[in-house]
């Protein structure tokens, strides 16, 4: 059986979050950690009760049929080191190690990724806003990210299908018919696939929306994403929580103004009191994201910040090993690795295969 069939098993079992599966991970392969014996298990940190869970539901469970119930749903599954997981996410804490998927991912789809995320019950100044600018970024190659829920996410998708535009929907329950979450938008996700768009979750199929879900799929949004765009939000609104996780992992953050009499902008200005970029035309995007208008190209090497020209200065030569640019410019790996990332994705650079970067 291939590996990455014990790691689809094992992300099955509720009760292992991206916490249990790194530590699972030490045991240097999935079928290990499949395999492993309660005392095993209890070395590596895990609770004695969700041991013991685990152990009589693996006795229970038949791995094909997980795998047949994917094949029924036509949901596919993406690994950590798979060259279509979404770059940008693997540098955030503790990386979901398998992601579920429909639709056909491709690196173009990773293309200055956006997340707009907003309230369930937009104004028709909300509406109008995400109608307008959203348009605009997909139209000229940004791919918008969001979270298929009622309101602005939902109204970011249909913009970007409307001009033909690239979309990610994360989910935060199980990709298959029955689970996909809302059920009014199915009709929605059905058109995201079929136009080259994805669906993604890191919850398996059979998997209900619960609340404890959807603070895991914001934090997914904004990973995958350059920025986080809040086109409306109350003061205690999900998206807001995209925003902090956006904060939390270097992304930039941005909001459009609302009405200071109006309950559902309350959140998005506050943000901008916070210092969130305010954008009020799509032009404003491309400057926070350091784009030229229009998205198409790449800004020039003066808006570069002190890493990005570092990087490119080692590799005016030759091109190098990840490894070797942290050496050369004594920078952490860590910063190498996401700064690369986002160069990659702006244009400026590219890897080449095993971690080898060109300058283009």
């Amino acid at each position: 059986m291939e590996e990455k069939n014990y790691l689809i098993a094992l992300t099955h079992f509720p009760k292992f979050g991206p916490a249990s599966l790194a530590r699972l991970k030490s045991l240097g392969n999935w079928q290990t950690a499949w395999q492993a014996s309660s005392a095993k298990l209890l070395s590596l940190g895990l609770n004695q009760k969700t041991i013991d869970e685990f152990i009589s539901w693996r006795d229970l469970v038949k791995i094909e049929n997980l795998l047949s119930t994917m094949t029924q749903h036509q949901i596919q599954a993406v690994e950590f080191d798979d060259e279509f997981y979404p770059p940008l996410l693997k540098n955030i804490y503790q990386p979901p190690p398998l992601l579920y998927y429909q639709g056909n991912l491709k690196s173009e789809l990773y293309h200055l990724p956006l997340a707009v995320v907003g309230s369930r019950r937009p104004s028709p100044y909300g509406q109008m806003a995400v109608n307008r600018l959203v348009k605009d970024l997909a139209q000229n190659n940004l791919t918008i990210v969001s979270g298929l829920a009622f309101g602005i996410d939902a109204l970011a998708h249909q913009a970007a299908l409307a001009v033909s535009g690239k979309t990610i929907a994360v989910l935060g329950s199980g990709l298959d018919r029955p689970s996909l979450y809302p059920a009014a938008n199915r009709c929605l996700a059905d058109k995201i696939v079929a136009q080259g768009g994805a669906l993604i979750s890191e919850f398996p199929p059979k998997t209900s929306a619960n609340k404890f879900n959807f603070p895991r799929r914001n934090r997914l949004i904004s990973g995958i994403s350059l920025g986080v765009l809040v086109i409306e939000a109350a003061a205690k609104s999900g998206s807001l929580i995209t925003a902090h996780y956006g904060l939390e992992q270097n992304r930039e953050v941005m909001a459009v103004p609302g009405n200071i009499f109006s309950p559902v902008s309350a959140g998005a200005n506050h943000l901008l009191k916070l210092g969130a970029k305010p954008i009020t035309k799509t032009e404003d995007v491309y400057e926070v994201l350091e784009l030229e208008t229009g998205g198409s190209q790449t800004s020039s090497r003066q808006e570069l910040n002190a890493e990005e020209i570092k990087i490119l200065n080692a590799l005016n030569s030759e091109a190098k090993h990840l490894d070797e640019l942290s050496n050369l410019l004594k920078l952490d790996i860590g910063v190498i690795t996401s700064t690369l990332t986002l160069m990659e994705i702006k244009g400026f650079v590219k890897n080449i295969g095993n971690s080898i970067y060109l300058k283009l």
